[in-house]
């Protein structure tokens, strides 16, 4: 039995102790955050390496995974800013019409 196999799923448990301890110890909110993230990210990132080495022309569900996160975050900020944009646009108008 090949006990690398099971490198990923012992990294990710590893990472959801280290949340589960923090906020066990009672940390705030914003500090949990930030460090759970920061190893998070490193966490996911050798897991995405990781499948990639192991499957066929570098795409695995991870790797599609992210790349749907990825587009979902970049659409999800391109609204966000059309819709702050429009929004002071429209307060702008709307000063400079009452003022004249």
């Amino acid at each position: 039995m090949n006990d690398r196999r099971y490198a990923p799923l012992v990294l990710h448990t590893w990472f959801l102790m280290l949340v589960v301890l923090l906020w066990l110890v009672g940390l705030e909110p914003a500090t949990m955050l930030y460090i759970s993230g920061a190893v998070g990210m490193g966490v996911y990132a050798t897991l995405a390496i990781t499948e990639l080495r192991r499957a066929p022309l570098f795409v695995s569900p991870l790797s599609a995974l992210f790349c749907l996160v990825l587009a979902a975050g970049r659409a999800e900020r391109d609204s966000l800013c059309q819709h702050h944009i429009g929004r002071r646009s429209d307060s702008v108008f709307r000063k400079n019409t009452s003022a004249g």
